[in-house]
């Protein structure tokens, strides 16, 4: 049974394939070849998104200048419905993803598009009132589950976070072409 959002991360991890052609209907895209990058990767100094997809297009147009994209996914999990300022946290790493590969020489052959995604219980009001369909780059994946109530005290400490290790997928990524 899912009780937390680091149980659904585990299902989600768990049934990747899955998961994966979720994805792809919620980012438009059925024909994509979307790869599982990691979980619990940092973007920015304190910013660590649950789960992060990637995926490549490369096009040979008439002028036969080869045009490669790379699209990445950053998914935010909501053990609860979802607000405004999950919105705002979403956005913040999705414009800092870009901004540090838009800088990075190494990342200058590609054209880079950066989506992210929402997977939660639902909306609160306030988000209700927030149309989804006006952030072209955002999407929605809503779950349901059965649920338990139980007392827990779990949370993401400052020690618990800095003992997550985490290698440097996304370098590596541009260092196996």
């Amino acid at each position: 049974m899912i009780e937390n959002e680091k149980k659904l991360e585990d299902y989600i991890c768990d049934h990747q394939e899955q998961f994966i052609e979720t994805l792809k209907t919620s980012i438009n895209d059925e024909d994509c070849d979307i790869k599982f990058l990691g979980r619990q990767v940092r973007i920015g100094k304190d910013n660590i998104a649950d789960l992060v997809y990637y995926y490549d297009y490369n096009f040979l147009p008439p002028n036969g200048i080869e045009i490669r994209e790379r699209t990445y996914i950053i998914v935010e999990l909501k053990f609860r419905p979802l607000e405004s300022k999950d919105l705002s946290q979403l956005a913040r790493y999705m414009n800092i993803l870009e901004k540090k590969i838009s800088r990075e020489k190494k990342y200058q052959d590609y054209e880079t598009t950066i989506k992210g995604v929402f997977v939660s219980f639902g909306e609160s009001e306030e988000m209700q009132d927030i149309s989804m369909r006006n952030f072209k780059n955002i999407s929605y994946i809503s779950f349901k589950c059965d649920l338990t109530f139980f007392n827990d005290d779990w949370v993401y400490t400052d020690e618990y976070l800095k003992k997550i290790k985490l290698d440097n997928r996304l370098e590596q990524l541009y260092k196996e072409e």
